[in-house]
């Protein structure tokens, strides 16, 4: 092989610091981006959730006093 280097084939190259790094960056750009969209997400469901009426409720086995926990919550309290 040239450069006097032997690997085994279809070896990979090992990970460097700096593509760990970029890596890790990467996850936590997206892990950023998830939880913004789960923000953006709640507030139109929860305004949704508050104009439900009785029967919607009854359905799903909900009562008012659970709407209003939910409802009061901040964007980012799951």
């Amino acid at each position: 092989m040239k450069g006097g280097r032997s690997s085994p084939c279809g070896a990979r190259k090992p990970k460097t610091r700096a593509s760990m790094t970029n890596h890790h960056d990467w996850d936590l750009v997206k892990q950023v981006s998830d939880t913004l969209h789960t923000w953006r997400d709640r507030v139109p469901q929860r305004r949704d959730l508050a104009q439900w009426t009785d029967r919607d409720l009854h359905d799903v086995g909900l009562s008012w006093s659970d709407i209003a926990l939910e409802v009061r919550k901040p964007f980012w309290r799951a």
